[in-house]
């Protein structure tokens, strides 16, 4: 994986008049174009199940889920033979949610 989630979820910085930068690390999941690639001639590839990589980087709060998958397809169609990225399929700011009542009785039934 690219970039470490601690560090990216600790970048913060204000910007007079504009909205506070922070990091959210997103992890995808890649894709490779399969067609015509399989090691063995009398298998298809869509008979093979591999367990696709995961990669994950960081970006700003501010980009939407779809623009990080847009922005690492861009680069690894310039870097790469067929491999995207598939779906991205969480982003994190490492901040965690305030608890409300009903958390803290679900923790005191099940304890």
């Amino acid at each position: 994986m690219l970039g470490d989630f601690e560090e990216c979820t600790e970048i913060t910085s204000r910007i007079q008049r504009q909205p506070d930068l922070a990091g959210k690390y997103c992890l995808m999941k890649l894709e490779q174009n399969t067609v015509d690639r399989s090691p063995i001639p009398l298998i298809s590839p869509n008979e093979i199940e591999i367990e696709s990589p995961r990669w994950g980087t960081c970006f700003p709060t501010t980009c939407t889920q779809e623009d990080v998958r847009e922005a690492l397809n861009n680069f690894l169609t310039e870097f790469t033979n067929g491999t995207r990225i598939g779906k991205v399929e969480s982003c994190s700011t490492g901040k965690k949610g305030r608890l409300d009542w009903m958390d803290y009785l679900m923790m005191w039934v099940y304890n």
